[in-house]
């Protein structure tokens, strides 16, 4: 018997009567099956564990949430004299009872639990943690994964996913997740104050943290959707705090629904999730679109233009964000410091012109939100967060400066307001955000930018498809390995090839840190919209080519 045959009898002996337990059942002759599900103990990826709901150790269910719950208690418990965490939870399958067990297994190891009593976004949490100054957090989210997909993400004390998650990581795969077989579902009275439930005050702390600084957004008809996810309340309280005079509301995607029926990917970066927002957007004549992601942290936007809507892309959106805190604070000022934006290395170029332009630093890293983090982190260390401006990914996440002192995550929430506050200034002044994106184009050149992922799940093929990109090919003018450049990160992160063609243009390859896939990020730019159209395709057909190749 095979040793992931054996993992499953015993699985299949030790949970009578539960769903786990029919689940199984339901697989005991699916040899492919049982190997998926128990060939490796889900891995510990950027910040946590995401995976598939069900039975098994390469599944997320109460024992994997328990023993990677139990990894980080033994984590908090080695750091702090007297640990806390903060627990939120979106709205996917079995969150609530996944951030309930979590929260039983962190009281056992005498850690004080803070939780919602309801399903809560990123931003909230990640404030949270700061205002309460917990020791770190979790948050019970596969954020745009497909619905039959959840996890558990992983801050740390500055609200923050953590930099390097190694320590945790090595705990975790010494924890053997069939020990807590029958020791998670249990029923006890918790001493009072180990486990507290967050009320209203503290989203109302957040709520004016976001809008105090805000102009009011009267003029301004918004259609807005939380893809079923769980920012709704949330967000439309910060809506109706900036004024904003008509908010519609996507009925199909208001409300928490963990099948998420409407888009099976509820992404941003997905423009099909936009099909229904766009319709009544159309119908009620709404300046913007807005769409956050279920947990909350990524923030996707349409805008109304000559009576049709353009979807704009992550980087897009960015450039007008920065675009718009140049006017607004960048030339009102009078210090000698420079301001400071940081963007990942997978991010559009046009923000770099912006900022060249400007006089702003721009800084880049790894990609991951968690090393923006650490760079805001550090200017705060420096007395500095004062030069910040903005943190952003191209995949849609964005954190401003606007609430920087509060939240160290990617917050889909008060950039979606700042978003408004913006909308609203162009409105006044008879320009739309189209307007303003295609002026900066014409400013400073023309750029496409497009991912291109392809699933992978042997990772033998990733490490043989990456080794063949770190060598020379045709109209690849040079070859940059960060795997040689970031020795100080981990090397599963910094595995990521760039190679640059002729121009400012850039093919970034990276395995993906939450999905078995690889991704293709093309950077094409040029003077011209046919230059950068031919660019965009000389690349694309160098990737299409190449996987033609290694099938």
């Amino acid at each position: 018997m095979n040793c992931f045959e054996h993992q499953f009898d015993v699985w299949y002996e030790k949970l009578p009567n539960s769903d786990l337990f029919l689940d199984l059942d339901r697989i005991k002759n699916n040899k492919k099956e049982i190997f998926n599900r128990f060939y490796k103990k889900l891995d510990f990826g950027t910040a946590g564990i995401r995976g598939k709901v069900g039975a098994g150790i390469n599944r997320v269910n109460i024992y994997t949430v328990a023993s990677v719950t139990c990894a980080f208690s033994f984590f908090l418990n080695s750091r702090f004299k007297n640990p806390s965490v903060v627990i939120s939870y979106d709205t996917r399958k079995n969150s609530f009872l996944f951030a309930n067990t979590a929260a039983k297994i962190f009281i056992r190891n005498k850690i004080k639990v803070f939780i919602f009593p309801n399903p809560e976004p990123i931003p909230i949490l990640s404030f949270a943690i700061r205002k309460l100054k917990c020791s770190g957090g979790v948050m019970i989210t596969a954020s745009h994964n497909p619905p039959e997909y959840n996890g558990y993400k992983v801050y740390d004390s500055h609200g923050a996913q953590p930099s390097d998650v190694s320590e945790i990581s090595q705990i975790f795969k010494k924890i053997d997740t069939l020990n807590y077989i029958g020791n998670v579902e249990f029923d006890e009275i918790f001493n009072e104050g180990d486990l507290i439930y967050l009320d209203f005050g503290l989203k109302e702390e957040y709520i004016k943290c976001v809008t105090k600084t805000l102009k009011n957004s009267n003029n301004l008809n918004v259609t807005y959707s939380p893809l079923n996810g769980c920012s709704f309340d949330l967000f439309y309280k910060l809506m109706i705090r900036s004024g904003i005079s008509e908010i519609n509301v996507v009925e199909e995607q208001r409300y928490p629904d963990e099948n998420f029926p409407t888009c099976r990917n509820p992404d941003p970066q997905n423009v099909d999730v936009f099909d229904i927002s766009l319709k009544l957007a159309s119908k009620k004549k709404s300046d913007v679109v807005i769409i956050n992601d279920p947990d909350g942290d990524r923030l996707g936007i349409a805008v109304r233009h000559m009576d049709s809507y353009r979807i704009l892309t992550g980087n897009e959106i960015a450039a007008l964000f920065l675009n718009y805190l140049v006017e607004k604070k960048v030339n009102k000022s009078d210090r000698n410091e420079k301001f400071l934006i940081i963007k990942s290395i997978v991010s559009g170029c046009l923000i770099d012109k912006i900022a060249k332009f400007n006089n702003i630093v721009c800084k880049e890293t790894l990609p991951g939100f968690k090393y923006i983090a650490k760079q805001i982190n550090d200017l705060e260390c420096e007395n500095k967060l004062h030069c910040f401006l903005m943190g952003f990914e191209e995949s849609h996440g964005y954190l401003l400066d606007n609430c920087v002192k509060n939240v160290r995550d990617k917050d889909g929430l008060s950039s979606a307001i700042f978003f408004c506050e913006m909308v609203s200034e162009y409105k006044q002044n008879n320009k739309t955000c189209v307007d303003v994106i295609d002026g900066l184009y014409d400013r400073f050149g023309y750029y496409i930018e497009k991912v291109m992922s392809f699933e992978e799940k042997d990772q033998s093929k990733i490490k043989s498809i990456m080794s063949s990109l770190r060598k020379k090919n045709s109209n690849v003018i040079s070859v940059c390995d960060y795997v040689n450049l970031e020795s100080d990160c981990n090397k599963n992160e910094s595995d990521i090839v760039l190679l640059r063609f002729k121009g400012d243009n850039k093919l970034i390859i990276r395995p993906s840190g939450t999905e078995s896939l690889i991704k293709f990020y093309i950077l094409s730019s040029g003077a011209s919209k046919n230059e950068v159209i031919d660019m965009y395709k000389l690349m694309e057909n160098f990737v299409l080519d190449f996987y033609s190749t290694i099938r």
